[in-house]
């Protein structure tokens, strides 16, 4: 490289720090940098700690009939250790963003897990469902901190060329952390659901001494005082108060209360409206949650949406495809574990695999639309499962969305760096999976109030006809914990209760289907770019091996 070339490079720097954004003929051609041991050890330590986040999302449908009976807890309730968990994760994603911003990623990251391995020996040891909600949430805020600077990190660390490619490799934490519905399974099966949490505790000492050994990052200067007086607290409070809010109302009505009860009314009205009190304050707040120029970027805002449908789809199908195995096809807890592995291996796959075409070609827009083309087929063809469908078809069907799912995460991720200047390429990464978390905290609410409330309808149906008698009535808000319940039933009444299943989730699918048919639809809205636009870090490991 010659030395005209590095001044060019040092003014493409200082120009992208000042927001001055480069149009393709414009772009320096910059090399990627050699990478050290240290950097290596770094992001192994980041994989496992994004393993540990997912991990303890996915291990809870497997483990929750046993929690809600060793808990004394209802169906609705049992949700809220999910949902609790990810809107938690959601809200402290743009704080610790932020935050790390005028702290410094590697201080806010150890925090993270350190909270994160607090709540866990809180959640091992509770003694009651609202115990267990409460220490699931503030895993949550831990987990959402790590979720975020993992991904932060990776984006400090590579160019924009190369990124696609660590961003796939982050994907293998999914891939290992997905294996958690079989071994929630087979904890719950041997031992107890408390060993789900006591197994974190280990992993995050081990990873708060590798981080503190291995990854030395330069952070920027900020004045810490006025940093945090700028922060949106506002704002962020809102949105998570609204949201909570909002997804109370969506998970109780039809199932504890009517629809047109005060009690489900009021909680969806003040959602609504603290929703709105949100935009409001974000147009006047001085450090905005969503920067003001963010929302300017057409790509950034259909990517958004797409990341938000691709969350919703990953949990409701984690969730509702363990009810269908379990409850329609009558398999075991760990037997259906296993049936779901097809979609969670597919996922982190299919991001690998998208990975490679992005960093290949260049090209983001064409995994984008692959990607919600496939989850769209996908999710309309597991409306045609049935009770007796066979292997093959319930694997089969499983294989479009897994990979979809795995083109729509890592292409979400750099469809918006790439149209975006640089300065902005972190804050973008933070709220790509603050959406993301977002729609999987809605993906177990909506799916949780349309199936419970699809299967009231069809068992108050077979009561009325005469094929169910009311003394073996199952309600909704207990369906996804009744299994070994109905079990004990005749087997005549067992069957009709496997299709009632069945029925009940074939909305889950529609509704999955529909949304992600919006996010296809969205990617027409994305923008063409080049990935050699800009091509530096921010922040470089010392080069010291």
């Amino acid at each position: 490289m010659t030395l005209g070339e590095e001044d060019k490079i040092s003014h493409a720097l200082i120009s992208s720090q000042r927001g001055i954004c480069y149009t393709e003929d414009e772009a320096p051609e910059i090399e990627t940098t050699t990478k050290t041991t240290r950097f290596y050890i770094s992001i192994a330590a980041i994989v496992v700690a994004l393993f540990l986040v997912t991990l303890d999302l996915v291990i809870l449908p497997a483990s929750l009939p046993a929690i809600a009976q060793d808990l004394k807890a209802t169906s609705s309730q049992a949700y809220w250790c999910g949902t609790g968990y990810i809107i938690a994760q959601a809200a402290s994603q743009p704080i610790f963003g932020t935050i790390s911003v005028i702290s410094g990623r590697k201080l806010m990251l150890q925090i993270s897990l350190l909270i994160f391995m607090v709540a866990s020996i809180m959640c091992a040891r509770a003694q009651s469902i609202e115990w267990l909600i409460g220490t699931r949430v503030m895993q949550g805020l831990g987990g959402g901190g790590i979720t975020t600077l993992t991904i932060m990190v990776v984006t400090d660390l590579t160019s924009l060329q190369e990124r696609s490619k660590w961003m796939s490799i982050l994907s293998l934490s999914y891939a290992f952390g997905n294996v958690g519905l079989v071994l929630g399974a087979a904890i719950t099966e041997f031992t107890t659901w408390r060993w789900v949490y006591y197994i974190n505790i280990p992993v995050c000492v081990i990873l708060l001494a590798v981080l503190q050994l291995s990854l030395h990052l330069q952070p920027k200067i900020e004045n810490h005082h006025n940093g945090l007086l700028k922060f949106d607290w506002a704002g962020i409070a809102i949105l998570g108060g609204s949201a909570s809010t909002l997804l109370l109302g969506l998970l109780s009505g039809g199932v504890s209360h009517p629809w047109s009860s005060a009690a489900i009314i009021a909680p969806l009205v003040i959602g609504v409206i603290g929703l709105v009190c949100f935009a409001i304050v974000e147009y006047f707040a001085p450090m905005p949650m969503f920067p003001r120029e963010l929302l300017k970027s057409r790509t950034f805002n259909a990517t958004s949406l797409i990341s938000f449908v691709g969350g919703y789809a990953v949990t409701s199908l984690a969730f509702f495809l363990i009810v269908y195995f379990h409850g329609a096809a009558g398999y075991g807890v760990i037997h259906s574990a296993v049936a779901v592995l097809p979609t969670i291996i597919l996922v982190p796959a299919g991001g690998i695999i998208g990975g490679v075409i992005i960093t290949k070609s260049g090209d983001y827009r064409g995994p984008l639309y692959f990607g919600c083309a496939a989850v769209t087929a996908g999710m309309s063809s597991l409306t045609v499962l049935s009770p007796l469908s066979s292997v093959g078809l319930q694997t089969g069907l499983q294989i479009p969305i897994g990979i979809g799912l795995g083109f729509i995460y890592i292409a979400s991720n750099i469809a918006p760096q790439a149209t975006l200047p640089s300065h902005l390429h972190a804050v973008s990464v933070n709220q790509i999976t603050f959406t993301r978390v977002m729609g999987q905290a809605f993906g177990i609410a909506i799916g949780g109030a349309i199936f419970q409330n699809q299967f009231d309808n069809y068992v108050n149906n077979h009561v009325r006809d005469g094929s169910l008698s009311d003394g073996f009535r199952v309600r909704g808000k207990d369906a996804e914990l009744a299994f070994t319940r109905i079990d004990q039933f005749p087997q005549q009444v067992s069957d009709v209760y496997s299709a009632i299943y069945c029925d009940s989730l074939r909305a889950v699918w529609f509704t999955g289907m529909a949304l992600s048919a919006v996010a296809l639809l969205c990617c027409f809205s994305t923008q063409k770019a080049s990935l050699g636009r800009d091509l530096t870090a921010n922040r470089r490991l010392p080069s010291s091996k």
